[in-house]
C-alpha cells in the first residue's frame, strides 16, 4: 500500500521559500537506489530491477533489453545524461560493466575481477572502480589499467576532493582504511579500527566520513575530528551535502536537521515522515525519498537554505499508517486544534483545519505539537523508541479547559496542563503518573465512582488494567483490586459507556487475541461480571484487536459495540437491554471491513 503526502515546506529566515514538493513515483514499488544529479535530472533503480531517468521534472523508462539477462549489483551517476550499473550475467561468474547514455547501452568488459563495488567518473573518458580484494582499475584512452594497491581489502568508496585529488577507502570485518592517489601511487593515509566505514563525502578540502553511526570530519595533516549529532544513542541516519559544504540529515524517526560546513553544527528543521532517504545535487537541488517509492522534490536552490526553523507544513493528503490517535481540543477565542499521535515520529498538532464545525479545509496548517508545550519524549531512559500510542482530550481538574492525557507503548504516560488557551505545561509528575515498565493499551476516561472529577483506566499487556482515581483537582491515585478474578490477564483498549442504563460508566476492554470484555460497574465501587452468561464477545478469535467504540446505531436509546479489528472483520453488536447484545456485523454491512485500528 502507499501513502501520498503533499508537503510544502516554509522557513522563516529565508527570503524565498524553502518548498519540497510531492513528485509522482515511476512506479509503486521499492527504491533501491536514487540520485539527484541537478535541477533537472537524476535516477532511480527499482526492486524489480528497472532504471528511470528523471528529466525536467518528469520520469521516463529506460527500456534495456541488454540488461535484461543481468543481475545488477551496483548503479551510479555522475553527469546528467550517463548512468552507469555493474551486475552479472545469468550463468556466468564475471561482473560486466555498462555505460548507458540515453537508450544506447556500452559494455566496457573490465578484465576478470571479484565485485565491482565502487565506481568513480572522473572526467568524460576516464573512471575508476574498486573492487574486493584490492583489486581498483582505471579506464583511459579507451584501455584498462590495473593498478597495484597497499591493501587486501574491498575497495569501498572512490571520490575526488574538492581540490581534485583523488581518494578512497577499504574494508573489511570492521577496519577500514583512507586511500589516495598520489604521484607514486595509492597510500593508506589512515587505518580506521573504532568502526567501518558507511559513507564519504568531500567536504570542503577534506572530507566527512560516515563510521557506523557517526559522523567524523577528516582533514589533511590534522587528525579525524567527530561532528556531533544532534540525537543521543545508536539511531541510524541519512546525510548528504550539496556544494561540498551545507546540506541535511534526516534521522530514521523522520527529524530533519540542516547542516552548516562553517559552523559544523546541526539546526533541527522539522520533523517529517519516518523512512526518508536523502539525495542532494552540487547545485543545490535534491530530493527525500521512501524506499517504498514515494518522492518529494526541492523546487527552489538551497545553496542559502541552511537555517531553517520553526518550519510550517501545508499537507493536503496525510499518511495515515503510522497515525496511532487523534484528540480535539476546542478553542473559545483562538480556532480549534486537532492533536495527531504518531507512532513513530513526533506528534503534531493541526490547526485552521476548520472552515465551519461540518466542513474540512483542504490544507490545515501543522506545526510541532512541542511549540503547544506538548512535548514528548521520543525515547525512553535506555534510548529504545516509546512509540506513542493514544491520546484522551478531557479536562481533568476541573478548571474549565481541556487538557491532554497521552500513552506510549513502553510504559510512558504524560498529561499536559492547559495553562492559557493553547499552552500547556506537563504534570505528568505532580499528576502522580510516573513511568512504569511493561506496555499499555489505549486508555479511558469517565467518572468511574460518581464523585465529580474525571478518572482513568489504563489498559496493561500482561495485567488487568490500571484504574487511577482523581482526587478532583487532576492528582491519581492507582487502586487496586477493582477488576473481577476471571478477566484475563491482558488488555489493549479500554472504553467507558453507560451499557445499561444505571447511571454508572461501565467498562468494555479489547483484549487481543481473545476478544471484547464488558464489564458491569457496581455502584462506582468496582467491576464485576454481568449475571448473564455470554458476558465475553468473542467471536472469530482476532488476531490483532484495534479498540472497541459505542454509538446507538440503531436509534434506540442505548449504546451497541464495535470491536474494531486489524485482519479480520470488524464485529458490530447490537446492545438488546438486560447485557443481552446480538451479532448484526452482516445485517449491517461491515462484514467486509478489516485492516482498522479504533474508531
Amino acid at each position: 500500500m502507499f501513502y501520498f503526502i503533499c508537503i510544502t515546506l516554509f522557513t522563516s529566515p529565508i527570503q524565498d521559500s524553502f518548498e519540497w514538493s510531492p513528485i509522482p513515483s515511476p512506479v509503486p514499488e521499492k527504491i533501491i537506489w536514487a540520485k539527484r544529479i541537478d535541477k533537472d535530472n537524476g535516477y532511480c533503480r527499482t526492486q524489480s530491477k528497472r532504471l528511470f531517468q528523471f528529466k525536467r521534472n518528469k520520469w521516463n523508462e529506460l527500456h534495456l533489453p541488454q540488461l535484461n539477462a543481468v543481475t545488477i549489483h551496483r548503479t551510479n551517476a555522475f553527469l546528467p545524461n550517463e548512468l552507469w550499473v555493474a551486475g552479472v550475467r545469468f550463468g556466468e561468474q564475471r561482473t560486466t560493466l555498462f555505460r548507458i547514455t540515453g537508450q544506447d547501452v556500452e559494455e566496457l568488459h573490465p578484465p576478470n575481477v571479484d565485485n565491482i563495488i565502487s565506481l568513480f567518473q572522473h572526467t568524460n573518458d576516464s573512471f575508476w572502480i574498486g573492487c574486493n580484494w584490492g583489486e581498483m582499475l582505471s579506464f583511459e584512452d579507451n584501455a584498462w589499467i590495473k593498478h597495484l594497491l597497499p591493501t587486501q581489502k574491498h575497495i569501498s568508496f572512490l571520490w575526488q576532493m574538492h581540490n581534485g585529488n583523488l581518494w578512497g577507502s577499504s574494508d573489511f570485518r570492521g577496519i577500514s582504511e583512507l586511500l589516495r592517489l598520489t604521484p607514486a601511487g595509492w597510500t593508506i593515509i589512515e587505518t580506521i579500527t573504532d568502526g567501518e566505514i558507511v559513507n564519504v563525502w568531500p567536504f570542503r578540502d577534506g572530507i566527512i566520513l560516515k563510521i557506523d553511526a557517526s559522523l567524523w570530519l577528516y582533514e589533511p595533516d590534522n587528525p579525524r575530528k567527530k561532528i556531533n549529532i544532534p540525537f543521543s544513542g545508536k539511531r541510524d541516519f541519512h546525510f548528504d551535502l550539496f556544494n561540498y559544504q551545507n546540506g541535511y540529515l534526516i534521522d530514521t524517526m523522520g527529524h530533519l536537521f540542516a547542516f552548516s560546513g562553517q559552523t559544523q553544527k546541526f539546526t533541527p528543521v522539522d520533523t517529517l515522515v519516518a523512512g526518508l532517504e536523502i539525495s542532494l545535487s552540487k547545485d543545490g537541488f535534491g530530493w527525500l525519498y521512501y524506499p517504498e517509492g514515494v518522492f518529494y522534490t526541492f523546487d527552489k536552490p538551497i545553496a542559502t537554505q541552511v537555517s531553517p526553523v520553526n518550519a510550517n507544513f501545508f499537507i493536503h493528503r496525510m499518511d495515515l499508517s503510522d497515525l496511532m490517535g487523534a484528540g480535539f481540543i476546542a478553542g473559545t477565542k483562538k480556532p480549534d486544534l486537532l492533536y495527531l499521535v504518531d507512532l513513530e515520529r513526533e506528534n503534531r498538532v493541526a490547526q485552521s483545519f476548520l472552515q465551519d464545525k461540518t466542513k474540512f479545509f483542504k490544507r490545515g496548517i501543522y506545526t510541532r505539537a512541542a511549540d503547544f508545550g506538548l512535548a514528548e519524549r521520543q525515547e525512553s531512559k535506555d534510548k529504545a523508541p516509546t512509540y506513542d500510542a493514544a491520546v484522551l482530550v478531557a479536562d481533568f481538574n476541573n478548571d474549565a479547559k481541556e487538557d491532554v492525557f497521552l500513552t506510549a507503548i513502553y510504559g510512558q504516560k504524560y498529561l499536559f496542563f492547559q495553562q492559557n488557551e493553547r499552552v500547556f505545561a506537563d504534570g505528568t509528575s505532580w499528576a502522580g503518573l510516573r513511568e512504569e515498565e511493561g506496555r499499555l493499551g489505549q486508555p479511558a476516561t469517565s467518572d468511574f465512582d460518581g464523585d465529580g472529577d474525571l478518572d482513568l483506566c489504563l489498559p496493561r499487556a500482561f495485567s488487568q488494567p490500571d484504574i487511577f482515581v482523581n482526587n478532583g483537582k487532576g492528582q491519581f491515585t492507582r487502586v487496586l483490586g477493582l477488576m473481577p478474578d476471571e478477566l484475563p490477564k491482558s488488555s489493549g483498549s479500554a472504553v467507558f459507556a453507560n451499557l445499561d442504563k444505571d447511571k454508572w460508566p461501565d467498562l468494555i476492554l479489547g483484549v487481543p487475541g481473545s476478544g471484547i470484555y464488558m464489564l458491569k460497574n457496581i455502584n462506582g465501587q468496582k467491576f464485576g461480571m454481568p449475571v448473564i452468561s455470554g458476558t465475553s464477545i468473542n467471536s472469530r478469535k482476532p488476531e490483532k484487536l484495534g479498540s472497541p467504540t459505542v454509538g446507538d446505531y440503531d436509534n434506540d436509546g442505548d449504546l451497541d459495540v464495535l470491536g474494531c479489528k486489524l485482519y479480520k472483520s470488524n464485529s458490530l453488536y447490537r446492545n438488546d437491554g438486560d447485557w443481552r447484545f446480538t451479532a448484526v456485523t452482516e445485517a449491517a454491512g461491515l462484514i467486509a471491513s478489516t485492516l482498522t485500528n479504533g474508531a
